[in-house]
């Protein structure tokens, strides 16, 4: 079953979107990635899911927690989220 939120595939991936849009910086460096001609989308949809795992939200892998936020970022469509950056 696909539930779809607020007009995005799932929760997580509008949550993601909703939380990067409304920091200034974060929204500048996604849009930059998502606008850069040079990179292709696929390329930049797993450089921005990167970014959040491993810079923004390094995760050491071990305990709940970790495993929780790893679960939810690999429901994120981040190819979406790269798309919504590009307009």
């Amino acid at each position: 079953m696909c539930m779809q939120y607020n007009g995005w595939k799932n929760y997580q991936t509008w949550c993601v979107y909703n939380w990067a849009s409304s920091s200034e910086g974060l929204y500048g460096l996604l849009r930059d990635v998502a606008t850069d001609e040079q990179i292709e989308t696929a390329d930049a949809a797993e450089y921005v899911h990167d970014l959040f795992q491993v810079e923004l939200y390094p995760l050491d892998g071990a305990g709940l927690f970790d495993d929780l936020l790893t679960s939810v970022l690999d429901k994120v469509d981040w190819h979406a989220l790269v798309l919504a950056f590009a307009e």
